[in-house]
């Protein structure tokens, strides 16, 4: 059996789970594409390099490191996970999130599709924009209508 990504550096706390949902659900975004490139993706941004290079220590998944818009503003940070990493990074928070958890669902369901030996019929790409169409409307700033 292959080596779970999400748990590449070590077996994970359910207290360590809980805080990881509370960060996504505070400051992540759980997104999916059917663009030609479909995928599901977790970010999460930061002017705290430390939270950042915890979730690295405990997840996994990669930096980006942006430059601030204008002087006054502190430099943020970007994690992120995608592909088999973002299943199993929803998987384990999942049972914690509170304000997240349909789009982690979603996110599921889609990834649920993506599999090397599975043929994309019409009703998998068809099921795959609607995904996207839903999460991008929970996504949306402002009321969700």
């Amino acid at each position: 059996m292959g080596k779970d990504p999400a748990k590449e550096t070590r077996e994970l706390t359910d207290t360590e789970w809980s805080y990881l949902a509370g960060i996504i659900d505070g400051e992540g975004c759980i997104t999916a594409s059917s663009n030609g490139q479909d995928r599901i993706r977790v970010t999460v941004t930061s002017t705290s390099r430390g939270l950042i290079d915890w979730m690295i220590a405990r997840v996994g998944g990669s930096v980006c490191n942006r430059r601030p818009a204008s002087p006054r503003h502190k430099p943020t940070y970007g994690w992120e996970v995608s592909y088999v990493k973002a299943k199993s990074f929803l998987r384990g928070v999942l049972p914690y999130l509170l304000i997240k958890a349909r789009h982690a669902e979603l996110a599921l369901q889609f990834g649920d599709t993506m599999h090397a030996h599975v043929e994309v019929t019409d009703e998998i790409k068809s099921f795959r924009r609607w995904v996207v169409r839903q999460i991008k409307r929970m996504n949306r700033r402002g009321p969700v209508v």
